[in-house]
């Protein structure tokens, strides 16, 4: 149902009594030199979320749908912001510039080795989006954003990762959508179309030592958007209404670390991590003592027949998005034989939330990511709708319960009981 779009005075008014209640829970109003935002207490960021989609409705109602300023340009124009972080990333410009001080576009282009009228082009834009500025003219100093990019070498690689490494899949998905209709293969996508290579991305990009390094520090910069996710995940399903004794098989477990936060606050419970060989050495050297006689390790394929007779859960945690549908189907038909009535298999990832249940802007994170997924492997992100669809075809006696929202993420736990 379409929603009334409010006035651009009731906008600008609750713009009004939002920014003063966050300001007023700061040291300073924020700046792009001094990013006290930082600093804004947890129990206002639902606040400053509302905010940020209530500037940019305003925003784009302003702009109108067409003219140099209006929305379509402004999609359409984002290239150029992404050519100037690029070019600002590749070059390693925020290291060259002083964190405390100032340096001329020549001293700055001669440290970078690149032209100085192409560099004063690109950081002149780039200005324009808070990547530097320039205290006096001629002068190259930091913001905020750039100072960042030098102090978190992991949020440097993340820029490296998504601009140099899979933003030209996403420019090739078109051409792959024309060549592989509806595909839901890993190897019929953008990035075999824009790398011209039959191997899968996570294959490919493994044989570049540079670039797996960089995927792997942007991964780390992800998970710190929610260094609680074990705790989360460990508080969010009830766990405790299990009988005592009750096994649960961790699939795709990686280094147990899901079933290790349910163990410490659940000392009832047993747990089986299935990973393939390999990838669990270090949660296995790593497992607390107290926890090593209630916490296993097995390999395992998770697209092989599931060894783990009558447990009690069987849990896969960022495990589907990575999948396609068909492939996701697939491992939930390998359960099957092994289930018991009753038993539990719960899939816990990202949830695209329906319009309106959370702020467009956490909205957007997600649906930003399904593209990128798509993109990639040809995976997805998905409501919890189209979660029961997956348990639906693999069997109708996976009978779908209901999806538990994890606090403080867009992850949710869905549930579905087998009726066999």
């Amino acid at each position: 149902m379409a929603t009334e779009t409010p006035t651009l005075v009731e906008l600008a008014e609750q713009i009004l009594a939002q920014a003063k209640e966050i300001e007023s829970a700061l040291p300073s109003s924020p700046t792009f030199v001094n990013d006290t935002i930082s600093k804004l207490p947890s129990d206002l960021e639902k606040t400053r979320k509302s905010l940020i989609d209530t500037t940019e409705t305003l925003n784009a109602l302003l702009r109108g749908a067409g003219g140099p300023v209006g929305r379509i340009f402004d999609k359409c124009y984002t290239y150029p912001d992404e050519l100037a972080l690029h070019v600002i990333y590749h070059f390693r410009i925020p290291q060259a510039v002083p964190m405390d001080g100032q340096i001329s576009f020549a001293e700055l282009a001669a440290k970078v080795k690149v032209d100085e009228t192409q560099l004063i082009r690109i950081l002149r834009h780039g200005m324009s989006i808070h990547l530097f500025h320039e205290p006096t003219r001629g002068q190259v100093a930091h913001t905020a954003d750039t100072a960042l990019l030098v102090t978190d070498h992991t949020l440097f690689d993340l820029v490296g990762t998504l601009l140099e490494d899979l933003r030209p899949a996403g420019l090739a998905f078109p051409t792959a959508m024309e060549k592989w209709p509806g595909s839901q293969e890993a190897d019929q996508t953008g990035w075999q179309v824009a790398y011209d290579t039959s191997m899968s991305m996570y294959d490919h990009i493994c044989q570049y030592p540079e670039r797996i390094s960089r995927f792997s520090n942007h991964l780390t910069q992800i998970a710190r958007f929610d260094p609680r996710a074990s705790e989360h995940f460990a508080s969010a399903y009830p766990w405790g209404d299990l009988p005592p004794g009750s096994t649960i098989v961790d699939i795709g477990g990686g280094n147990g670390q899901y079933s290790v936060a349910v163990a410490e606050r659940y000392s009832h419970l047993n747990f089986i991590v299935q990973e393939k060989p390999g990838v669990s050495v270090e949660g296995a050297a790593t497992l607390p003592a107290h926890l090593k006689d209630r916490i296993k390790f097995m390999d395992h394929d998770m697209f092989d027949s599931q060894p783990v007779k009558d447990a009690d859960i069987y849990f896969m945690r960022h495990v589907f998005h990575n999948w396609s549908d068909k492939y996701c189907v697939e491992v939930l038909k390998k359960l099957i034989p092994a289930l018991k009535p009753g038993a539990k298999v719960l899939a816990c990832d990202l949830c695209i939330p329906d319009v309106g249940e959370r702020a467009e802007v956490e909205r957007r994170e997600v649906t930003r990511i399904d593209l990128m997924m798509m993109s990639l492997y040809n995976a997805r992100e998905r409501d919890v709708e189209q979660v029961k669809d997956l348990f639906e075809a693999a069997d109708d006696r996976l009978d779908f319960q209901k999806g538990y929202t994890l606090e403080g993420c867009m992850d949710k736990i869905c549930e579905a009981t087998w009726k066999g």
